[in-house]
């Protein structure tokens, strides 16, 4: 696992990049590089943990700061209002129709009764 750290700025105003990464076993390392990326300086001992390896690196000169965004800015996201339709929820809705009510309107066909004895 390789973790770039953020552009940071010594004393002499040279521009330094930290680089975090992880070896084979799972140990921790870091290294400064310069703006033409060789290594400057790198941890003598290899840690068990990410933050040991971040503590080190901050007794040589490693301060933490935001990494710059390459996005464009955000175009904020219009909003519409909802619409004003009166919109009934459930307890208002109609109750469904009877058959009797759906034979009236034609939508369904009437069924003769059946009888309860049937001839073979």
């Amino acid at each position: 696992m390789v973790l770039h750290g953020p552009t940071a700025t010594n004393d002499s105003t040279m521009d330094l990049t930290w680089h975090f990464y992880a070896n084979a076993e799972g140990m921790w390392r870091w290294e400064r590089l310069s703006a033409d990326k060789v290594v400057v300086e790198s941890s003598a001992a290899v840690y068990d943990d990410y933050d040991a390896c971040i503590a080190d690196a901050q007794k040589h000169g490693y301060r933490y700061s935001l990494a710059k965004s390459t996005r464009p800015p955000r175009t904020p996201t219009i909003r519409y209002p909802r619409s004003y339709a009166k919109v009934r929820s459930r307890s208002q809705q109609e109750p469904p129709l009877t058959r009797g009510e759906l034979i009236d309107a034609g939508v369904v066909e009437e069924q003769p009764a059946q009888s309860a004895n049937k001839s073979t």
